[in-house]
Parts: C-alpha cells; structure tokens; sequence
C-alpha cells in the first residue's frame, strides 16, 4: 500500500524501491547507498523538516554494534519486525528529501497484514542516537 502524506511521521516504517530514490537528483543519501535488490527495502523515518522527511534504513541481518530495533518498540508489526529481529542497518546510512519523492518510491508497495508498521518514540530517539554516532544526517 503505498505511503501516503498524512503517514509520514517519525517512526513510520516503509518500503521503498531505492532505485527511484537513487534517480531522484532531490534526495540526499549520507554514507553506504542501499544496494540490496529485492521488491522493497525497509526504512524508518526519523524526522520531518516541513515537506522534507529523514529515512533510515533497517535491516534483518545481525552485525556487533548495530541498534536492535525492540519488539516492544514496533505496533502493527509482523515478521521479523515484530521478534525483535530487525536492526538499525547503520546510523551513517540516511536517505532525506522531498515527502513526495519517498511517497513515489512505494508506489509498488505491498499491503501489510494490518496496518502500516510504526516504531515508538523511543525507538526514534535510539535511531537519532546511532545517526548522531555515526555521522548520518540530521
């Protein structure tokens, strides 16, 4: 289901083809591109600046230093979301721009089995903490 305007919120999570978001000359990407060729990449939002939103991306595979994203941090999660098995990919990684070029990015976006997945506001404050850390975009 494709993201729409009034879902853009901090800890809003989505599922972007990158490919758009890497074309789009309006979208700033700090550290690593997300290489990864798969339907949809995951992503957090983080922050929102005006009609400007923060995305990070997230990850299922393990790595020493990463942020667990706590499954008492997620509602409307499933999966690997909802175990407690999906991680920060690295606060370095960071995707900003325009609201409208993320909301293109899920236009194939499947449907989620209840509704969109949301991290807490604590999750959003250890996300800030590891992008701080690393030297991603704030």
């Amino acid at each position: 289901m494709p993201l729409t305007l009034p879902e853009i919120q901090p800890g809003a999570i989505a599922y972007f083809d990158v490919g758009i978001l890497h074309a789009d000359a309006t979208v700033t990407v700090t550290g690593d591109p997300v290489n990864r060729d798969v339907a949809g990449n995951q992503f957090v939002c983080y922050k929102i600046d005006g009609n400007m939103s923060y995305w990070s991306p997230l990850t299922g595979t393990f790595k020493y230093k990463r942020t667990l994203i706590e499954a008492a941090w997620v509602t409307n999660g499933y999966g690997p979301l909802a175990a407690g098995q999906v991680w920060l990919q690295d606060g370095k990684n960071t995707y900003w721009g325009p609201n409208a070029s993320f909301i293109a990015a899920t236009a194939t976006e499947q449907a989620f089995n209840i509704a969109r997945p949301t991290l807490s506001a604590n999750a959003v404050a250890a996300i800030h903490v590891a992008i701080q850390a690393r030297g991603g975009a704030l």
